[in-house]
């Protein structure tokens, strides 16, 4: 039986080179699988939402349950991982994430779809821990790089999975078997984890022992959470403008897509058809981005200029969006937008990783999920209070947040330049 390896072989024989790129191409085969599930759903779950009794506000309920509880479980399902195990913690993640998507298929009311958001809310974090395993398992200098591959083939994910989603929709009981296409996917995840994953490379004492490690391990994860806490504010102390920049970024782009549906249907009048193959397109364009990311940072040779670089034209690509005149320049704009904002997130996790210690790594990723779930919660109501005042507001607001994003970046870029000059003129 062949098994996957969750560290790089120490040994150059082929048969540890075959072992890690097993590892590899089978956590970007996981990556396009997670979104491709999650996918099937966009087209549907507000709809079903309604169809069960569900006001708008108890639709945005639903999306707030759903981040608020992303929000406070994700550092510690990552800091978990980091200790506990890499293996344990996907397994746990992938058997409730299954469960949810299943009872939210056979829930006969409202009440009980908002409840069956609740595993998915804790435990929907599969993305992350195989993020976790990836970084661990590749050398520094090839990382940007094989982030790009995983970030590629999971938005390869978001092109099929609306498309078949909607088609699925259109029978009958449609939701419901959205859903179970959902939760089978989730569940073949578990069960090739479960198989094929070996558990020995992936459990906790298998990272350097730090102190922070060995501290949060004591007394077999009593209550003693201290040490956990005082790794987080580690982490957030090596970098946090690299924090804070991740979640300006982060709030631009969940205030763009909030409400994106809506200003595409009011701006130029599009059919649900025509809303599905733009979200492809647009898919398309990030996939095709990811993929290259790696040559680019190659390119560039320097990380935070190829950021900055990216952030500068995403503000340009939100001005366009804001002022074109049809939907074939808005479709240009918008193709630039995706490109530059997909580099953009594989450039912060990079930089963030690299300011970081890699043993860290599951609490860091678990720190950046927070940070997007706190904009997930927030930007709905905001798009949509924006767009009471203007169908562009959602945009102009994005374009604003980018926009100190992107001076935050030169800033702090400027210093480290400063920085770096000082010390060679006083060694």
């Amino acid at each position: 039986m062949v098994h996957l390896d969750c560290e790089n072989s120490s040994s150059p024989t082929s048969e540890g080179e075959k072992r890690s790129r097993l590892l590899t191409y089978s956590l970007y085969a996981f990556g396009f699988l997670d979104l491709f599930a999650v996918a099937l759903l966009v087209p549907n779950i507000t709809r079903h939402a309604t169809q069960l009794g569900g006001s708008p506000t108890y639709v945005g309920l639903s999306g707030s349950i759903y981040g608020t509880l992303q929000l406070l479980s994700s550092p510690l399902v990552g800091r978990w991982s980091d200790v506990s195990g890499r293996r344990r913690s996907l397994l746990i993640c992938l058997f409730f994430t299954s469960l949810g998507y299943i009872l939210m298929g056979v829930a006969p009311s409202i009440f009980y779809y908002l409840l069956a958001r609740i595993p998915l809310g804790i435990c929907k974090h599969s993305v992350s821990i195989t993020k976790a395993i990836l970084t661990q398992s590749t050398p520094k200098e090839e990382r940007a790089k094989t982030l790009g591959y995983f970030n590629g083939f999971s938005s390869m994910g978001f092109i099929i999975g609306p498309l078949v989603g909607g088609h699925l929709a259109e029978l009958e009981n449609g939701f419901f078997i959205v859903t179970v296409a959902t939760s089978s996917i989730f569940a073949f995840c578990f069960l090739v984890v479960l198989l094929f994953l070996r558990d020995h490379h992936c459990r906790g004492n298998s990272l350097p022992t730090s102190d922070s490690v060995k501290n949060f391990m004591q007394d077999d994860f009593s209550a003693d959470f201290r040490n956990s806490l005082q790794t987080f504010r580690n982490i957030v102390r090596s970098g946090p403008e690299l924090f804070f920049m991740r979640f300006l970024q982060g709030l631009s782009a969940t205030l763009f897509r909030s409400n994106f549906m809506l200003i595409l249907e009011q701006k130029f009048q599009t059919t649900p058809a025509e809303n599905g193959r733009i979200i492809s397109f647009g898919s398309i364009a990030s996939a095709g981005c990811a993929l290259g990311v790696g040559h680019l940072v190659r390119l560039y040779g320097d990380v935070p200029r190829l950021y900055l670089h990216a952030n500068v034209l995403r503000v340009v690509a939100l001005v366009g969006l804001v002022f074109v005149p049809n939907i074939y320049i808005f479709m240009a704009f918008y193709f630039l937008l995706s490109m530059t904002s997909a580099s953009a997130r594989v450039c912060i996790t990079n930089l963030s990783i690299e300011r970081g210690k890699v043993e860290d790594t599951g609490a860091m990723l678990g720190l950046a999920q927070s940070l997007m779930s706190v904009c997930r919660t927030v930007s709905p109501l905001v798009a949509g209070v924006t767009q009471e005042v203007s169908v562009s507001g959602p945009i102009i607001l994005s374009f604003v947040v980018s926009l100190g994003n992107t001076a935050l970046v030169a800033v702090t870029d400027l210093r480290q330049k400063q920085r770096l000059s000082e010390d060679k003129k006083n060694p």
